[in-house]
């Protein structure tokens, strides 16, 4: 019985995924999107911002955060460059393959005596499945530069003229 409520506890476990902000689009709309791409931001001496990419020039990244979601109030935030250690860009819904675990998991159950070998297997397969589709459609510093990061803001280009930074909502 304890075994079975284990079981159940990490299916359910798995089930859970992190999920992205409702303005990232799924990869089938990424042409189609108005919005920046989410970014966390760690800072060396100041604490983590996260929130939409607005633009990047030669020294700031420009972020909107939400100051009371509830309101829908925002605020743009000036980050100056040398201040940023590392991020994580998201820019897309990340892709959902909980459900595998799960269904895999009871297959195992009809191998039989083969179970003992079969379950480990699609444990391991499965949930290394689910971590890779949770990780998709992610970039970090590691991987792209500030200038390529530009592509995935609101205004890639940098912000207009005829736009002032605080007049800037979701």
């Amino acid at each position: 019985m304890k075994t079975k409520i284990l079981n159940i506890s990490i299916a359910l476990l798995f089930l859970q995924s992190c999920s992205a902000p409702s303005y990232i689009p799924k990869s089938e709309e990424l042409d189609i999107n108005p919005y920046g791409s989410f970014i966390v931001v760690y800072q060396k001496n100041s604490p983590t911002i996260k929130g939409e990419l607005i633009s990047i020039d030669d020294e700031y990244l420009i972020v909107l955060i939400d100051v009371d979601p509830e309101k829908k109030n925002t605020l743009a935030i000036e980050i100056p460059l040398k201040n940023v250690q590392s991020f994580t860009l998201t820019y897309a819904q990340p892709e959902n393959y909980s459900w595998s675990i799960f269904t895999h998991t009871l297959l195992c159950l009809t191998h039989g005596l083969y179970s003992i070998i079969s379950f480990p297997i699609n444990l391991v397969v499965t949930t290394s499945l689910t971590a890779g589709g949770a990780l998709s459609y992610r970039y970090s510093e590691k991987e792209m530069t500030f200038e390529k990061l530009k592509m995935f803001a609101r205004f890639p280009q940098g912000i207009p003229a005829t736009v002032k930074i605080d007049d800037i909502k979701r």
